[in-house]
């Protein structure tokens, strides 16, 4: 057993379930009172989301109420997250090793960029393309009443999957930064990437092809750049190799 295995702290399995309880129990009241802390703003999101397709109906007695709690469920969501980030690093920061400690502190702002900026482009982007395409088919005889429910359905599906497929380059990079794959991996699965593209997008999004293929066309994009990336991570992980065989004697 080397120094660094030996230094790490030990816990029986009743403690890791303690702290893994406690850190639940701090997110959880975190993300409650940050829920409760946002409901006076939730009537100002509905308005700005009715905004966006005219108007928002609910057909059930309690529709609108349960939504109204989801919205304020997601900005408290948004509103703990710093909290909730910070409790589960916590969680698991006495299991890691110094090195992967280092890895964690390079890879986890990429990571909450990445995701920030698939939300703010499925936000301003392909949601404003996505609901004008759909409110076109609107005539005189077919008017488009949409549900409050069904609309933050709707929402969720199309900006969620987004943060998440931003992250496509950073999975790219790390396995082939680590050498779990070369960068011409990547070239040969391109032929294969452009099926599942479009599988993950049939999941990934509400039932209809434009959706689908507004998400997968993206997802090809960033696959794309994770191909370059991995390509420089591969150049980079052999250059150590490469540096005693420059050294004059």
């Amino acid at each position: 057993m080397s120094l660094s295995e030996s230094s790490l702290p030990t816990m029986p399995l009743s403690g890791h379930l303690a702290e893994l309880r406690r850190r639940i129990l701090v997110s959880g009241l975190a993300w409650l009172a940050a829920s409760v802390a946002a409901w006076p703003l939730v009537p100002d999101v509905v308005s700005f989301l009715a905004s966006q397709v005219g108007r928002l109906v609910f057909v059930t007695p309690a529709e609108a109420f349960v939504s109204m709690v989801k919205i304020a469920a997601i900005l408290g969501l948004i509103a703990a997250s710093p909290i909730i980030l910070v409790e589960a690093w916590l969680f698991v920061l006495p299991g890691l090793f110094p090195n992967e400690r280092r890895l964690v502190y390079r890879l986890a702002p990429v990571v909450i960029l990445l995701f920030v900026l698939g939300i703010l482009f499925s936000w301003f982007v392909m949601l404003p393309f996505m609901l004008t395409f759909f409110l076109g088919f609107e005539t005189e005889r077919i008017h488009a009443t949409i549900t409050i429910s069904r609309f933050l359905s709707f929402l969720i599906g199309v900006t969620l999957p987004f943060g998440l497929v931003f992250q496509l380059p950073l999975i790219t990079y790390t396995l082939t930064r680590v050498g779990a794959v070369s960068a011409r991996f990547w070239g040969q699965m391109r032929r294969y990437v452009i099926l599942l593209a479009f599988i993950i997008a049939a999941i990934l999004t509400p039932p209809d092809p434009v959706s689908q293929t507004l998400l997968a066309i993206p997802l090809l994009l960033l696959y794309e750049v994770g191909a370059w990336v991995a390509r420089m991570a591969e150049r980079r992980r052999r250059r150590p190799a490469l540096l005693p065989e420059e050294v004059e004697p």
